[in-house]
């Protein structure tokens, strides 16, 4: 177990920590969020526990191409040197993993996916529950700290047999360094209908990053540049926890179902949560709320003269956007596609008209509205507090 003193002095420093693999913290903080990267792993899991683990990695995720590029050669100007990347699998898709090391012990490993970085999060790095904690530039984030720390339990987001057998020794390592762990949570017991229901009440429904049930810590951001990817835009972003059991009916574990979302009108990427064929989620009423929004601001620089594409190359998408409704999507592709960034004319990017408006600050009223419905048509009694989003994105 770590000494208290040892713990008391750590507090909330995140730059303590980053200060063992890197020359200047906060330089590196501005870097990793300059290029919309995420701290995972056990970094987070260590932070938020209060423990320190000086044989510990420090794990970026990012997205694949110029930005892992960028945080490679920082790694190189810190004086690491890369070894072979391996490959390994999330649920659907695969990640590469590089480790950079130097002084023989100190690694950092720049884990890429073909995605932006908070989506692919929930597809590789969010493997369970209490791995489901990330830090950004400006602040750190644990979404499951009641299930977590208040009762030390834990559900796998992956293949029950491949976890216990491959994850649940590093968590007991974590135990044996001073981390939390109830075990018998992960052993499935003797009445799993009873576990699927507990499960779905502890767990089970749509989420907030930054919500009233996630841990948020403020990280000392003086003199880092704001990041794109900052608190403001983190915090929009939502995700759906599924609670299924396997096919034999001998185990419980969870979802993260959430899908990568652009829009015309929004000046960020975000993902948000998904649900299955027939149940109502957040990603296609956003959707179809945006639409019909976009479909009114085209209008507006049509028959004001000023939108930079011919009626040729958006009279369709514009057909498609002002007819969008709520609740008859056919097959149209408001759910999956923002219809104007997806025509063939925008290819290579959409050139903003001059006075364009983007909606991104609308998202926490849109997902309150969303939301409130949902719990109504569920029965589910909840606490939606009015977001206030004064800080720009």
């Amino acid at each position: 177990m770590p000494r208290y003193s040892d713990l008391l002095s750590l507090g909330w420093d995140v730059d303590y920590r980053l200060s063992y693999f890197v020359e200047d913290p906060k330089e590196s903080r501005g870097v990793l969020g300059y290029n919309e990267a995420l701290i995972v792993g056990s970094l987070p899991l260590q932070f938020f526990s209060q423990v320190n683990w000086k044989d510990c990695s420090l794990d970026v995720f990012i997205q694949s191409g110029i930005k892992a590029d960028a945080i490679s050669d920082y790694s190189q100007n810190e004086g690491y040197g890369s070894q072979e990347p391996c490959i390994f699998y999330g649920q659907e898709y695969e990640f590469e993993m590089t480790p950079w090391v130097k002084d023989e012990n100190i690694k950092v490993n720049i884990i890429s996916a073909d995605f932006m970085s908070l989506w692919a999060f929930f597809e590789g790095p969010a493997f369970s529950t209490a791995s489901s904690c990330f830090i950004t530039s400006d602040a750190a984030y644990c979404l499951f700290p009641e299930y977590t720390y208040g009762t030390q339990k834990l559900k796998w987001a992956q293949d029950l047999e491949s976890a216990q057998e491959s994850l649940l020794p590093i968590f007991r390592k974590h135990v044996a360094r001073g981390w939390c762990l109830n075990e018998q949570s992960v052993e499935q017991g003797s009445d799993i209908n009873q576990e699927f229901e507990d499960t779905v009440k502890d767990l089970g429904g749509p989420r907030r990053i930054g919500d009233e049930k996630t841990w948020v810590v403020p990280l000392d951001c003086t003199g880092i540049p704001r990041a794109e990817m900052n608190r403001t835009v983190v915090e929009r972003n939502t995700f759906q926890v599924q609670v299924k059991m396997t096919e034999d009916g001998s185990g419980v574990f969870v979802r993260f179902e959430t899908l990568e979302f652009q829009c015309c009108i929004l000046e960020h990427r975000y993902t948000f949560d998904a649900a299955p064929e027939g149940q109502d989620d957040f990603h296609e009423y956003l959707r179809y709320v945006l639409c019909r929004r976009a479909a009114v601001q085209i209008q507006k620089h049509i028959d004001e003269g000023t939108f930079t594409l011919k009626k040729v190359n958006y009279r369709q998408a514009l057909a498609k956007m002002a007819t969008a409704t709520e609740t008859k999507m056919e097959g149209k592709g408001c759910n999956e596609r923002c219809h104007l960034l997806d025509s063939r004319s925008t290819k290579g990017g959409f050139i903003v008209p001059e006075g364009w408006e983007y909606h991104d600050n609308l998202i926490p009223e849109i997902w309150a509205e969303w939301l409130k419905a949902y719990s109504r048509d569920h029965g589910i009694i909840t606490n939606i507090q009015e977001e206030n989003d004064e800080d720009e994105a």
